[in-house]
């Protein structure tokens, strides 16, 4: 049974960051202006220069993280496994759901450059982890796992659409 949770858990991670990724997409084509899509475009290419810089200056957070989980003690894993991606899931999803509820283009700009930063970090994350983990042992997934499911749940909860016919 171990290896199929292993699996799914796989599965559901790159659908996380597949739909992050689409997201992204999403909130650069549906405006109509063309030089909007272009500063919104080169938002999330910041975003990821961001991050590609801080890994040149030899900052990866995803394998500190990664080695805390599976080696380290108890607290570190509910610490930086658990507790941890879970608020960075809360607030970065709740952020970008005030954002979108706002139509502002400087707040959609700025979700899209740290929404870039946080799936570039969050697929760093799992390609360290995927290659850690063992058929039989989950604790390297469990930083992405608990993001993911942080985030869907805000989404699940709290997200109301404003039109109540879209509800059919």
């Amino acid at each position: 049974m171990g290896p199929f949770f292993i699996l799914l858990s796989h599965a559901v991670t790159v659908l996380g960051i597949v739909a992050l990724g689409y997201g992204a997409y999403l909130a650069i084509v549906t405006t109509k202006s063309i030089p909007e899509r272009i500063v919104r475009g080169l938002a999330l290419t910041a975003g990821t220069f961001a991050y590609l810089a801080a890994k040149a200056l030899g900052i990866s957070l995803p394998s500190l993280i990664v080695q805390s989980v599976e080696g380290g003690k108890w607290y570190s894993l509910i610490f930086l496994g658990a507790i941890i991606p879970s608020l960075a899931g809360f607030f970065l999803i709740r952020y970008v759901m005030a954002c979108m509820m706002k139509h502002d283009a400087i707040a959609i700009r700025v979700m899209l450059m740290i929404s870039a930063l946080v799936l570039v970090m969050f697929g760093d994350v799992y390609i360290v982890a995927a290659g850690e983990a063992k058929l039989d042992d989950m604790r390297p997934l469990l930083p992405n796992v608990t993001f993911l499911l942080t985030m869907m749940c805000y989404i699940v909860f709290e997200y109301r659409p404003k039109d109540p016919d879209s509800l059919e």
